[in-house]
């Protein structure tokens, strides 16, 4: 049996965590190096969309989704 429409949406949204999460680091270090303060506010946007990916996972992973989201 190919996966399911919950395996396929899980795989999503660990697939976009790990992204959010690689481009919150490459734009922590270019802050760093950099020392822009807009860069800084830009990695912490991408750490915030990778929470979101978290919560969105575990939301998902619990069947909990379903009263937040139609």
């Amino acid at each position: 049996m190919v996966g399911t429409s919950h395996d396929s949406t899980v795989r999503a949204i660990l697939y976009a965590f790990f992204a959010n999460f690689g481009i919150a680091i490459a734009k922590t270090w270019a802050a760093w190096v950099t020392g822009s303060g807009s860069m800084l506010a830009e990695a912490i946007h991408s750490y915030a969309d990778t929470g979101n990916q978290n919560c969105w996972r575990e939301l998902r992973y619990w069947g909990r989704c379903a009263k937040f989201v139609k």
